[in-house]
């Protein structure tokens, strides 16, 4: 399997992580409009905060996002329970089902495991150099 990505790779994980970082950053923006004083929301503002960093990860194509996308997806479903109980969040249903799509989009074409080669072999050649620089 190749350990680099193509451009259509590329683009891919350029372009899911530029739309995931603009409703993850529309749903923070939600809470800090909508959402009262209360301990939760600091909880929320956190998740947000993880989903954003984890798309910009997918941004810049690191082996972690994979790992940061699937908690993220684990933890907005969590919130999605809470906040449903008080009120509908159609920004936050978004986020789950693209948070969703994305997972099954870097698992059903193989990205992951691409990232994860390109992740060692970055790590192969740091470690060849280590010794002579």
């Amino acid at each position: 399997m190749k350990s680099h990505l193509s451009k259509s790779d590329e683009s891919l994980c350029e372009n899911l992580g530029l739309f995931g970082v603009l409703i993850s950053s529309t749903c923070l923006l939600q809470n800090f409009v909508i959402m009262t004083d209360h301990w939760f929301n600091l909880i929320l503002i956190a998740v947000y905060a993880l989903s954003i960093w984890s798309y910009v990860l997918l941004m810049k194509k690191k082996h972690l996002s994979v790992t940061l996308l699937w908690i993220s997806g684990i933890l907005v479903l969590t919130a999605e329970l809470i906040v449903m109980q008080a009120l509908f969040s159609l920004v936050l249903v978004l986020l789950l089902c693209y948070l969703s799509i994305t997972i099954y989009l870097l698992y059903g074409s193989n990205l992951y495991k691409i990232l994860e080669l390109k992740k060692n072999a970055e790590k192969d050649e740091e470690a060849n150099w280590q010794g002579r620089i």
